[in-house]
């Protein structure tokens, strides 16, 4: 919770809150916190409900817990959370292959009072992504994607000049 504080307090305009590794209720109370906090400062909160499978920074779940739709109203309405990262078969990182349950997309899409986040939307297939709109999913993370790129450019640029400090030219 203190990293949301320092952050709102910088000057973040928005924040993610994941309190998925918790119980439900204990990720209700995590998220509410946050959000009490953030709403005073007008900054909308992102939750997550429901664990991602894969790596992440240096966690790795061990368990594939995707979201259930059935509580997702209730998380919404008791957190009072501005948006919603659901895992769906998603993943984080590039080793594990995404395995998108569309019908469970839309069974929590017809129930969120809020628009839906994806996680781990690196790997997913283009024609995927591309049906998220049909199922309110307002936002897409793909930092593997980004991160691989980085990587590959500033290879490329190694390459081509090993002697060049600055890599911005």
């Amino acid at each position: 919770q203190e990293d949301v504080k320092q952050a709102v307090r910088a000057g973040f305009t928005s924040v993610m809150i994941d309190g998925a590794a918790f119980s439900f209720e204990e990720n209700i109370a995590f998220t509410q916190e946050a959000v009490d906090f953030c709403k005073s400062y007008g900054v909308p909160v992102e939750a997550e409900l429901g664990a991602i499978l894969g790596k992440e920074d240096d966690h790795v779940s061990e368990a594939d817990c995707k979201t259930e739709p059935e509580k997702v109203k209730t998380f919404v309405e008791r957190t009072g959370c501005d948006m919603l990262a659901v895992s769906i078969g998603n993943v984080h990182g590039l080793d594990d292959i995404p395995r998108i349950d569309i019908p469970l997309l839309k069974r929590i899409a017809e129930v969120s009072p809020v628009p839906l986040v994806i996680h781990g939307g690196s790997g997913i297939a283009p024609e995927i992504l591309r049906s998220f709109v049909n199922y309110r999913v307002a936002k897409v993370n793909i930092a593997s994607d980004l991160r691989k790129a980085f990587i590959t450019a500033v290879g490329k640029a190694y390459v081509n000049n090993h002697n060049e400090a600055n890599l911005a030219r």
